[in-house]
């Protein structure tokens, strides 16, 4: 047999190995199947590294038993009966919740929502000041530069001071932090994991899954989640994207407890360390909610290690059951077909569905697949946005303005089937009006987009968003 004949044997071989794997997810087989015809032995290679399935998926429910086995948590939250008359005519969304939720809804003492970083970056430098026992970090992208650099040193003195200190950073997110700075790190007494370091998640092929959580637990007693990350771009200091415009949640209460579980649960993926089930991280009395200022909110994790795609659940079953309106913020817009059908069928129904994406993006690639879908959208009737004051990085779908989720997941396939994300779903009016009103001012600073733009697209810039929307599982 010639060389030629056993490449092409190979590459016969692999197609047919894609049609049989990938039969399932017809966007993803398109991927590979162009990238194998454009490139193929790379696309050969890039896909057995890639391509591999992350492993377990039955940790929905032992997450949910060790969690409800926690000895100081009270009893869960109702917010079907707390808010009846409101959520009525959500049952299908709470028989869905129910089975795909690992933790319970939960109150929060408190619940404050920032949209700039200046706020967020300068009350977590103190309260992780004022943290006397432990402070939990992870970031899917932590920076070495200004605030990075704040963050560090004071994560440094904590250490120095005998509180527990740890970090997570993704493998890929954090590719470009300095070696000598996790060298300082953990010389001063900070223990720092990365969550699936780049040659091990390529020995391992599980170099298409990433951390994309950001959470801070301050003494289980205060955390931060949603979609800020530890860099100067986020304080508008990128001279190509400008202002940064994102959202984040800073929660007390009995709410944290989720917040930590998640934290040191995949604190035992990295670090080997079991600690989620230790009193010591969940306070007493931290779930003594106040009377007034209440949050009801329910922290909803997803991952490629859980059996239910929780995130894609989440976001579908929402759109499924609004009534009279949509409002999502996305800085990536790569849907399922089915999250695509969802919208415009919404649209043709007649309800108010508004979708912003930026105007300036971080990523061409991701922009140009963004685009390739809304000619579709906008022949539904739903109205879309692209923001104009900087870059618009928040994560956000309101319903009907009774019920909302905010966090880390995009409106991407990356986020539903591929990455590890944390959504809070919340249901207390007054967060939800909050956010909705945010999304309002948001729209006055963006520009809607027209179906006379879309027909006066070059053959060229038509071909070029064609070819991201079929790469898009890659991005």
């Amino acid at each position: 047999m010639t060389w030629l004949s056993f490449l092409l044997l190979v590459f016969i071989l692999h197609i047919l190995i894609i049609l049989l794997r990938e039969s399932g997810e017809p966007r993803k087989l398109t991927a590979w199947l162009l990238l194998t015809f454009m490139f193929p032995y790379v696309a050969i290679l890039a896909y057995w590294i890639a391509e591999h399935d992350y492993g377990a998926r039955r940790m929905s429910r032992l997450i949910r038993k060790e969690f409800n086995g926690l000895p100081v948590l009270l009893a869960p939250s109702d917010p079907w009966r707390t808010e009846a008359e409101r959520l009525r005519g959500y049952g299908k969304l709470r028989q869905m919740i129910g089975r795909i939720s690992v933790y319970p809804p939960c109150e929060a003492k408190s619940a404050r929502i920032y949209s700039e970083a200046g706020e967020f970056y300068r009350d977590l430098l103190e309260d992780m000041g004022r943290a006397e026992e432990h402070i939990h970090v992870q970031f899917y992208i932590f920076r070495d530069d200004g605030i990075g650099r704040q963050v560090m040193e004071l994560l440094k003195a904590k250490a120095a001071q005998g509180v527990e200190v740890r970090m997570i950073l993704d493998g890929i997110g954090s590719l470009r932090f300095p070696r000598a700075r996790l060298s300082e790190l953990t010389g001063s007494g900070v223990q720092v994991h990365i969550f699936l370091p780049t040659m091990m998640s390529i020995l391992h092929k599980r170099i298409n899954y990433r951390n994309h959580r950001k959470i801070v637990v301050c003494d289980g007693r205060c955390g931060y989640f949603g979609g800020m990350n530890i860099g100067d771009e986020h304080r508008g200091l990128d001279e190509r994207i400008g202002p940064w415009r994102d959202t984040q949640l800073r929660i007390e209460g009995e709410a944290v407890y989720a917040l930590q579980h998640t934290f040191l649960r995949d604190w035992r993926l990295v670090s080997g360390e079991d600690l989620s089930s230790q009193v010591k991280y969940y306070p007493r009395g931290n779930g003594e909610a106040e009377d007034h200022g209440r949050t009801i909110l329910q922290l909803i994790p997803s991952g490629p290690d859980q059996a239910e795609q929780a995130m894609f659940a989440l976001f579908y079953g929402m759109l499924s059951v609004a009534a009279s309106r949509i409002y999502i913020t996305t800085p990536y817009f790569v849907p399922e077909e089915s999250i695509m059908m969802a919208l415009k069928a919404a649209a043709q129904s007649g309800l108010d569905v508004r979708l912003l994406i930026p105007g300036v993006s971080d990523t061409r690639l991701a922009k140009l697949a963004t685009l390739a879908h809304i000619e579709e959208l906008l022949a539904a009737g739903v109205r879309v946005y692209e923001y104009q004051r900087g870059f618009i990085h928040a994560k956000s779908v309101i319903i009907d303005s009774r019920i909302a989720t905010v966090g880390t997941a995009n409106m991407d396939m990356r986020s539903f089937f591929s990455n590890f994300e944390l959504n809070a779903l919340i249901y207390t009016r007054s967060v939800v009006e909050e956010l909705e009103r945010q999304f309002m001012n948001d729209l006055r600073c963006s520009k809607e987009m027209t179906d006379e733009r879309f027909r006066r697209r070059t053959r060229w810039e038509k071909a070029l968003e064609t070819g991201a929307r079929m790469l898009s599982p890659f991005f």
